[in-house]
């Protein structure tokens, strides 16, 4: 059985940010929605969080916090939205 920690990684990044730990529908609009960003080691991230690590000048790369995969910062738009988790949202609207 999963402990509480474990519960936690494998819900993080996946269905929460891997930054702030926080489920999508609780983060921050993003031009009007609950912006979702997919990184290269397929670990998930709410836009103003990403935005937040992109404006760090310090470094030219973004790590993972879950998996520590190091990658090459891009714009934001260049990273790919979530469309599964976006799709489902979507969903739930229009179902209300």
């Amino acid at each position: 059985l999963f402990n509480h920690a474990d519960k936690w990684r494998a819900h993080a990044g996946y269905l929460s940010c891997a930054i702030c730990a926080k489920t999508f529908d609780e983060t921050d609009l993003v031009e009007g929605r609950h912006e979702v960003k997919v990184l290269v080691c397929f670990h998930s991230v709410c836009g103003t969080c990403l935005q937040t690590a992109l404006a760090d000048h310090a470094t030219d790369s973004l790590l993972c916090p879950l998996c520590l995969c190091s990658q090459d910062k891009k714009t934001l738009h260049e990273y790919l939205p979530h469309f599964e988790l976006h799709s489902m949202t979507d969903r739930e609207k229009i179902a209300q």
